[in-house]
């Protein structure tokens, strides 16, 4: 639910019949990001007469209203996922693995059992895959250089990810094909 001291809006008028990014306002709003000018202008946006008065900030994540006024998540508008406790973004993850030796493709995903998301991420390595992969070697050597929330809880090798029809990787795609 939006709380009782703020106010929420959707970034779309129809955000009750599909998802839409969340907005916020309230006194408890903070000014804006450090010496980030650009980063607050685009998370802080202006009063929009339409939505109240007061400045807004957009949360990032995609939202349904629910009949009963409950906020339903469905996901993040960039490639953030919540790995304990941790926004993680998956580019980052990514652009780590892909800098390793013998990484040729990379996607990442968050995978959500119950209430735990795990971070998971597909590789392509040469040979073929799942024969003596070197997955735990990617693993090692990940932890040597990135923040702990940023190394995959599962890397497994695949023999190619999955694309649209654009030909960007499907993550989702690659996801639900592998697991």
């Amino acid at each position: 639910r939006c709380p009782p001291y703020g106010r929420c809006s959707f970034s779309r008028p129809d955000a009750p019949h599909g998802p839409a990014e969340l907005l916020l306002a309230g006194p408890q709003l903070a000014l804006g990001y450090v010496d980030d000018p650009e980063r607050t202008a685009e998370r802080f946006p202006a009063a929009d007469p339409a939505r109240g008065t007061g400045r807004w900030y957009r949360t990032g994540d995609l939202v349904t209203q629910a009949p009963d006024g409950s906020l339903v998540f469905h996901g993040r508008i960039d490639h953030q996922v919540k790995i304990r406790g941790h926004r993680v973004d998956l580019l980052d993850v990514e652009g780590a693995l892909g800098r390793l030796p013998g990484v040729t493709a990379v996607a990442a995903a968050g995978h959500r059992k119950g209430d735990h998301t795990a971070l998971v991420a597909f590789v392509v390595l040469p040979g073929p895959a799942g024969s003596g992969d070197g997955t735990a070697e990617l693993r090692e050597r990940l932890r040597e250089a990135v923040p702990a929330p940023l190394v995959p809880d599962r890397i497994i090798a695949v023999p190619e990810l999955v694309h649209t029809r654009t030909g960007k990787v499907d993550r989702a795609g690659t996801l639900d094909r592998y697991l």
